[in-house]
């Protein structure tokens, strides 16, 4: 479809080209334009020809000379993003209870997001003229859900209605250069052992581009009514994933397969050291998150505990990373030479006791189980916490938090790269 302009930026290379927000672009050098990826892309040459509809249907020319010192200036309208057409008995979304925004309800299945955002895609709702347009576009890497090789198993496991050529679609993205990372989701008696072994060994084939494989196990509410029965894994279970995956470390030659963290908390491991992650290319999948996290509160904790000035602090947390918070916590108070710090694992009421990760927090639990309890001068929060808009799932604002907890409020990014404090104005 041809692309719909929302705003022209003032006196940029649009604007004082002649376009208008009512304009619509159809096409830029003789290429469509269908969405913001294609314009991105066709917009990197120099000289610029925008074949335009203009609101009564009029269409003309419009030309621009980059100078590459001034925007071009040019905001769409909102992208449609690709849904999704699979029915996966894990499907997390399928497993919240409503009434929470609107936008977390939102099945993407989108190439786009894929390669934008590192959302993970299937692959299944794609046609022809789309991988294509990837091949030409050299949009890489994307980043692809495949649960299992085993075609059978793998619709078994995602529902979808039409029979999908998985390894086949990943060979003609590869015999194009098109790189993928991929992720298998583990359902314990279901695509791992056996099966989990079957689909490392056929995603690391030398005629396929495959970037890095991320294993991470099963994630289940309480709110499973009249869902498909699954069960998380056992310690013995969590063991067994991860020799697997260190076996074939070991003797492939290929090292980009990774277990997530979860899984060496359930098998009571300690995390791998850094080197393991290599580049951490798995980071947005949980993979190599709490590692990267102590490694980071090892470069800021004296920068940190200068910050503190000496107030005392609450780290909350969610249980999985409670072990290591508490590692932070007994660092502060260390090198403080005070008790400055303590840490609260939230347990998770509304998703249920089986969803452990901070990211999933809802505020309403949080508020409930510190109710009784003796708050210090700041509670710190995770980042992973809020949206990018700043608010919790159960939609509680970020700027609000100070004045709800009559705190001030620390915001600590998820990897302690940085922190930002909310003073509580009623102070």
């Amino acid at each position: 479809m041809p692309l719909k302009i929302k705003r022209i930026i003032p006196k940029s290379l649009a604007d004082l080209s002649g376009l208008k927000a009512t304009d619509t672009i159809i096409e830029i050098n003789n290429n469509p334009i269908n969405d913001f990826i294609g314009l991105q892309f066709h917009t990197a040459e120099e000289n610029l020809r925008f074949l335009i509809e203009d609101s009564q249907g009029k269409r003309r020319e419009v030309f621009i000379k980059q100078d590459w010192s001034n925007e071009l200036g040019i905001e769409l309208e909102d992208y449609k993003v690709k849904k999704c057409v699979n029915n996966c008995v894990f499907c997390f979304i399928d497993q919240m209870p409503p009434n929470l925004r609107e936008s977390l309800y939102v099945k993407d299945d989108d190439y786009l997001f894929s390669f934008v955002f590192g959302n993970y895609i299937s692959l299944n709702n794609m046609n022809e003229k789309e991988f294509q347009r990837i091949i030409a576009e050299r949009i890489s890497p994307l980043y692809i859900s495949v649960h299992a090789t085993n075609p059978v198993l793998r619709k078994q496991m995602m529902r979808y209605k039409h029979d999908v050529d998985l390894m086949g679609r990943l060979r003609q993205l590869s015999d194009s250069g098109i790189g993928y990372h991929t992720q298998l989701v583990l359902i314990p008696e279901l695509n791992d052992g056996e099966e989990l072994i079957r689909s490392i060994d056929d995603l690391i084939s030398d005629d396929l581009n495959t970037f890095s494989i991320g294993v991470v196990p099963v994630g289940l509410t309480k709110h499973r009514k009249n869902l498909s029965f699954l069960r998380k894994h056992t310690q013995e279970e969590a063991m067994q994933t991860i020799a697997i995956i260190d076996r074939f470390r070991k003797t492939s030659g290929f090292e980009n397969i990774y277990a997530s963290d979860e899984f060496y908390i359930k098998a009571d491991l300690e995390l791998p050291d850094r080197t393991y992650y290599n580049d951490f290319c798995q980071l947005e999948n949980g993979i190599g998150m709490l590692r990267l996290t102590l490694d980071n509160w090892r470069r800021k904790k004296k920068g940190f505990i200068s910050f503190l000035e000496q107030r005392s602090l609450l780290l909350v947390t969610g249980q999985l990373a409670a072990p290591y918070i508490k590692m932070i916590e007994e660092d502060i108070n260390k090198l403080s030479n005070n008790n400055l710090a303590s840490s609260f694992a939230v347990k998770n009421d509304f998703f249920g006791e089986t969803v452990t990760v901070s990211g999933l927090i809802t505020f309403t639990d949080i508020r409930s189980q510190l109710a009784d309890s003796q708050l210090p001068e700041i509670i710190a929060f995770s980042s992973n916490m809020f949206n990018t808009d700043g608010f919790t799932l159960d939609g509680v604002k970020q700027s609000d938090l100070p004045a709800m907890l009559n705190r001030d409020v620390l915001i600590v990014d998820e990897l302690w790269e940085e922190y930002t404090l909310l003073t509580n104005k009623q102070c």
